[in-house]
């Protein structure tokens, strides 16, 4: 079949008002990538996410995850798209599309992330640590740091997930979370600011390394 009349009918399919016919469709874009039916597949999502039919939310986000993999063209320009009420569908997408412009979806979209799913933010800033640029993890460092200064324990969590995420990436820890770290640490211990707590092993030819206060 000629790739123009492909995308007519995947489209004629998705468009229908049979939430049968608008599944097969979706199951069929997922398996003919190369036909762009991007645009319309998130307006189904969009759709379809206010209906019970989990079956045709699961295809449409199957082909999603499908069309946009490969594309990232595809990807930035239906992302625009996604409402409010599709984002955690779409950020299931991104965690399979692995891209910096999916790690920047899900950072913009982390408070109903975090509203919608809670258990799954620590995954969720893995992620992004993993695949935003580093400036992304500083902007993530900063609101932990400014939203939740009365959680230590809370923030520790965070930093832990987004040191996993920089070392899967092989990347150098950036100098925002071992600072917001070293401040978690120094409130939890209840030590007035600027003290060093340092300890290394001793060695008979250099008892200096070793000072705690």
């Amino acid at each position: 079949i000629d790739p123009d009349d492909m995308q007519r009918m995947l489209r004629l399919g998705l468009a229908a008002s049979s939430p049968l016919v608008q599944r097969f469709a979706a199951l069929a874009a997922a398996k003919r990538s190369s036909v762009d039916v991007a645009f319309e597949l998130t307006l189904r999502l969009n759709a379809a996410i206010k209906t019970t039919d989990r079956f045709l939310v699961h295809s449409v986000k199957l082909a999603l995850r499908e069309q946009c993999k490969q594309n990232a063209d595809r990807f930035t320009r239906v992302m625009k798209l996604v409402e409010k009420q599709s984002i955690p569908a779409f950020a299931e997408i991104c965690l399979a599309v692995k891209t910096p412009p999916a790690a920047e979806f899900i950072l913009d979209n982390l408070d109903t992330l975090s509203e919608q799913n809670s258990s799954g933010l620590t995954s969720y800033l893995a992620f992004v640590a993993t695949h935003a640029q580093v400036d992304s993890i500083d902007r993530i460092v900063g609101m932990v740091d400014l939203v939740h200064r009365n959680e230590p324990e809370f923030q520790l969590e965070i930093l832990r997930s987004l040191r996993i995420g920089v070392e899967a990436r092989g990347g150098k820890m950036p100098e925002s979370i071992k600072r917001l770290a070293a401040e978690i640490a120094e409130r939890l211990l209840a030590l007035p600011s600027g003290i060093c707590l340092l300890y290394t092993s001793p060695s008979p030819r250099d008892l200096s390394t070793s000072r705690m206060p």
